[in-house]
């Protein structure tokens, strides 16, 4: 896939899986509301401990929801990393090309500085020396979008990955799998409050989900642009440069 099209798919592919989970939250949740009604008509005291089918429900569903998310974040990973390559190559290409086209001039060059009968302060080295300057220097914004890139990307991976790690927590920070030891004697453990507090909690997520799945999406879009936009500057300017190069030696040594 090309760079191009890489991007697109992020706000797409990625929110139908979301959309996958929601729909399986809904359902999951439902049958677990199900189940706290029936054990609230038909509860004694030993139906009250935190392995009932309301705790394995909300558990399981947090365990798939992670499991799914952690594939997704995996995969943006992968689609990060090549966009970051195909930068990279882009970078590699221009100043590979460009020493192409210059080939043939430093070589003329060379052999018109070994005469000994040229007259010039000019040298290879240092020919070579300021053709790698400008290349540098060609290739420079081309080069800030690449790091700039890499490291929004490795912020963008954190943060999902922190996400991860916070719906895998969140039976606990809802207490519905605090063991029976953990709860405050003689306060009993509510299971429609520990529900609720997954429910919402769960649609906050997927909130923080999308919304950094967005800021992936746009990240791609907007290096797209950017890349491009750098890649024509450089075109540009190592079209001067190979110019200029090919200008300096006619002059520099044309009594050589």
């Amino acid at each position: 896939m090309s760079f191009g099209d890489s991007h697109e798919m992020v706000q797409t592919h990625y929110h139908y899986f979301f959309l996958a989970i929601l729909v399986t939250a809904g359902v999951k949740l439902a049958l677990a509301e199900d189940a706290l009604q029936a054990i609230s008509s038909t509860a004694d005291s030993s139906d009250s401990s935190a392995n009932g089918p309301v705790t394995a429900a909300i558990e399981n569903l947090a365990f798939n929801v992670a499991s799914i998310a952690d594939e997704i974040a995996l995969q943006v990973n992968r689609k990060l990393e090549r966009t970051a390559d195909i930068l990279h190559g882009s970078i590699e290409t221009l100043i590979t090309n460009a020493l192409e086209e210059l080939a043939l001039p430093i070589f003329q060059a060379s052999r018109k500085l070994s005469h000994e009968s040229c007259n010039t302060t000019l040298s290879v080295a240092d020919l070579r020396a300021n053709i790698d300057l400008h290349l540098s220097n060609c290739t420079g914004d081309l080069n800030s979008v690449l790091q700039s890139y890499k490291f929004d990307a490795e912020q963008s991976i954190s943060k999902i990955e922190n996400l991860i790690d916070e719906v895998v927590n969140l039976p606990k920070a809802c207490q519905v799998l605090l063991p029976r030891s953990a709860v405050i004697e003689g306060t009993p453990q509510n299971f429609a409050t520990g529900t609720n507090c997954f429910v919402e909690r769960m649609a906050v997520w997927n909130e923080q989900v999308s919304k950094e799945l967005d800021a992936v999406g746009q990240l791609l879009s907007r290096t797209r642009q950017l890349s491009q936009e750098s890649e024509a500057q450089a075109l540009s300017c190592i079209g001067v440069l190979v110019n200029a190069v090919g200008k300096l030696i006619d002059e520099e040594l044309s009594d050589c």
